[in-house]
């Protein structure tokens, strides 16, 4: 018995052989299908402030949300000392008071990043609608 080899003319139909880049292409979306909700639910959306006008209002009757983390360990809510054990409830009393319902957590360069997300979280548990982030100085000590 003889094995013969494939001829050439058997297979050169013209054609091109898509299946193998339409199986690709199916499995890259089902992978995105499959991966986009995770990347979505993160919990933390980040937007770029905008550039404030010159000509802003003085809003000195709403109530603010300020937290400042110390490298050394203190906090300060709305520029008074404070106990971490005691921010929960004021943040909550303050957030009933307040218009648009944000927080501003500023932190020193020395402050873990846990500690910066157990604010955050314990602001969003308080129903704080806008959550902003800043880095440094309170503005009466100068500022970033």
């Amino acid at each position: 018995m003889r094995i013969r080899k494939p001829s050439r003319k058997a297979h050169t139909s013209g054609e091109a052989q898509i299946t193998s880049l339409i199986d690709i292409a199916l499995s890259l979306v089902i992978f995105f299908i499959v991966t986009l909700p995770a990347l979505l639910e993160s919990g933390i959306f980040v937007k770029a402030p905008g550039v404030i006008s010159g000509g802003a209002t003085d809003q000195s009757d709403e109530f603010k949300v300020a937290i400042y983390l110390r490298a050394d360990g203190t906090y300060l809510l709305n520029e008074e000392p404070i106990e971490k054990e005691r921010i929960g409830p004021l943040i909550e009393l303050l957030l009933q008071r307040s218009v648009d319902k944000m927080v501003v957590v500023r932190a020193d360069g020395g402050v873990s990043h846990g500690d910066v997300v157990e604010i955050l979280d314990l602001a969003k548990e308080k129903k704080a609608v806008k959550l902003a982030l800043l880095r440094g100085k309170p503005l009466e000590e100068g500022g970033s």
